[in-house]
């Protein structure tokens, strides 16, 4: 969107690639540009194709700043879905893509999703791989986007990324990359170019919407519950076939905002911090909402206590949300195609 209207050129096409013929889930997922671009001129970017979730490295050459060319991509990591009775499932993909301010790369991912096929439809994390180091689902990773400062890559393309020495698990029986875990779907994470807080709004199953939060300088190994809990509802009390799985599940750290679906709510859409300066009210708190009621709320610490408020009711299908360069904030519309900028009356 160069000098204010659309170029008449795609930026990048990989429609050949990417798929989502299943499930609104699918598709393209995150993206990112490299800390230093232009002058690192890499871009990052997460998507699904028959069967994995796929995170890719694109390059721009500056002859064409508004144009990248399909054979620079290369893939840096695939992570393949668990196999299910009828195939297998194509939600809970996650798949935002955010740089931090330590210039790592932080990747959250699904825990892959229930057995489509499976008359109970619960508990929707069969495999419980959000309790499983051995794969990457559930999980947030934190990855070097240069190759050779960090240790080996351990599940991916060591050529395309390294692993920071920090990382919590290094050297188990499970993937390197792993920087947190125990989350169902956190479609949507922001990390506060300020000061290194994260927020991560972790998709709930049937009871509780969750908004989790790592402060800034923190070490990782985090372990978020799923499946053992969803919010603060222990899942085992509900599902006692799960109780096994769960007895070894200790150190959970729990969300600092949760909400039901008491009123037709359905799936949190992680927000971001707004560091504009057009709205000083609103300086520094999360701004974030519900995809099928279109609620919003903003939160932030108030002497060292969480204030959640309530920001309005659009009845807009939200999907995600970003800051301009300005730190101004959007929403983007499902269904509608409408990028929405946001305003305090």
């Amino acid at each position: 969107y160069p000098d204010g209207s659309i170029s008449p050129n795609t930026f990048l096409d990989m429609s050949h690639i990417i798929r989502f013929e299943d499930n609104f889930e699918q598709g393209l997922l995150g993206l990112a540009f490299h800390p230093d671009f232009p002058d690192t001129p890499y871009f990052y970017f997460a998507y699904t194709t028959n069967r994995d979730i796929e995170i890719a490295r694109g390059v721009v050459n500056p002859a064409t700043p508004n144009y990248a060319a399909v054979g620079d991509v290369k893939v840096m990591m695939r992570i393949r879905k668990p196999d299910a009775s009828g195939g297998f499932s194509p939600v809970h993909n996650a798949g935002d893509l955010t740089f931090g301010p330590d210039g790592y790369l932080y990747i959250p991912l699904g825990d892959g999703g229930p057995d489509p096929y499976d008359p109970k439809g619960v508990p929707g994390d069969p495999n419980n791989n959000s309790q499983r180091r051995t794969t990457m689902l559930g999980s947030i990773l934190r990855i070097d986007p240069n190759p050779t400062r960090g240790l080996r890559a351990d599940c991916g393309d060591p050529t395309l990324y390294s692993i920071p020495g920090g990382n919590p698990w290094l050297n188990d029986e499970g993937c390197d990359e792993i920087w947190a875990m125990g989350l169902r779907n956190p479609w949507r994470i922001s990390i506060d170019a300020k000061s290194g807080d994260m927020y991560i709004a972790d998709v709930g199953e049937w009871l509780r919407e969750e908004v989790n939060f790592i402060p800034g300088g923190a070490p990782g190994g985090f372990n978020f519950g799923w499946h053992c809990w969803e919010g603060n509802v222990d899942y085992t009390q509900i599902h006692p076939e799960l109780a096994s799985g769960c007895s070894t599940v200790t150190n959970v750290t729990f969300p600092v905002f949760e909400y039901d679906h008491s009123h037709g709510e359905c799936s949190v859409i992680g927000g971001v911090l707004y560091r504009g300066e057009k709205y000083p009210t609103l300086y520094g708190r999360y701004f974030f909402g519900d995809f099928c009621t279109g609620q919003l709320w903003t939160m932030g610490r108030v002497n060292g206590q969480w204030k959640i408020d309530e920001a309005g009711l659009q009845r807009i299908q939200f999907t995600t949300f970003g800051a301009d360069v300005h730190g101004e904030l959007y929403g983007a519309g499902y269904g509608n195609g409408t990028l929405y900028k946001v305003v305090v009356e």
